[in-house]
């Protein structure tokens, strides 16, 4: 393989001798997976990718998901080679002042109110289902919620723009309240502790700036209590950030080392598989839709420890 057009260089061929060199933007499926026994070098392998990328391309945006902690020398490297701070490392866990608001997003979007709707329905799941399950009346109550508070806030933005804030969780939480019955008042009470207690970092509005060229979401001290519950939010929020970059015509590159971890059940598999359902079949080709999620499924049967790289661009 041996692409002309700004090619990176991945190793050599053992059969022919030659280098490889590929780009993968020129590939007719973008997507790669890396796949490798515990220390043989997968992260080292994204790792040498993701140099030459940000090095070769200023107008890629690069998102790490980091579940180790491993990326902070190479986030250092890059910045003092740029002698400016173009990555950044967003430590996830309760004990930092970072805030993700899971409803953030351009409300202008056709499918914004479904999807914000869907991502609220999962996080419920997490935090007060029961075994990870909502009811078909919670699930009911937390679709109406959803729809009432955004339609507060569009009301808002037409007659007090100034005074108009983006819904958060904390107002789920204070609809929650208003709404009647035993089921949601047993909601309202189970979400106190996401809300106001030790895992608030998901009720606030976003304090969280991921425009830089590299962002690397270290989640490997965020506790394994709300660790699904942090994964989905993450993916949200990296979500948004894709659309918003396809909108603006850059690349985005998105790696997500040792995905099995993302695989732990059905809400988490569904939810990854919307994830690529809209970057892969909105924005590039049904089929690398089909190819991708074949893969992670193989991949989940044979319990192996992978990488995923997945790329999205602008056509």
């Amino acid at each position: 393989l041996l692409h002309e057009d700004q090619p990176i260089f991945y190793g050599i061929n053992k059969t022919t001798g030659n280098m490889i060199l590929c780009n993968r933007k020129g590939l007719a499926n973008r997507n790669a997976f890396i796949m490798a026994p515990t220390g043989m070098g997968k992260s080292f392998i994204a790792k040498k990718e993701i140099t030459p990328l940000f090095l070769g391309d200023p107008n890629a945006s690069i998102i790490i998901i980091d579940p180790q902690g491993e990326y902070k020398k190479l986030v250092d490297g890059l910045n003092k080679f740029s002698n400016k701070k173009e990555c950044q490392i967003l430590q996830v866990d309760t004990n930092s002042s970072l805030h993700f608001n899971p409803f953030d997003g351009d409300i202008s979007r056709a499918d914004f109110l479904s999807r914000k709707a869907e991502i609220a329905i999962v996080m419920m799941a997490e935090m007060i289902g029961v075994n990870g399950y909502l009811t078909g009346e919670q699930k009911s109550i937390v679709d109406q919620i959803v729809h009432s508070m955004f339609l507060d806030y569009e009301a808002k933005l037409t007659t007090d723009p100034r005074n108009a804030h983006m819904p958060t969780l904390k107002t789920f939480h204070e609809y929650l309240g208003n709404y009647q019955g035993d089921v949601a008042h047993q909601m309202y009470e189970g979400l106190w502790t996401y809300v106001e207690g030790t895992y608030d970092l998901f009720a606030h509005e976003s304090n969280v700036n991921i425009n830089s060229r590299m962002v690397v979401f270290d989640i490997h001290d965020m506790s394994e209590s709300i660790k699904s519950l942090g994964n989905k939010i993450i993916l949200e929020t990296i979500k948004e950030q894709m659309l918003k970059n396809y909108e603006q015509g850059k690349d985005t590159w998105v790696y997500i080392d040792e995905i099995y971890r993302l695989l732990d059940n059905e809400y988490s598999e569904n939810f990854l598989y919307g994830c690529v359902n809209l970057v892969v079949h909105v924005l590039v080709s049904r089929r690398m839709l089909l190819t991708f999620y074949v893969q992670i499924r193989q991949v989940q049967c044979l319990q192996t420890q992978i990488s995923l790289l997945c790329y999205v661009r602008k056509n």
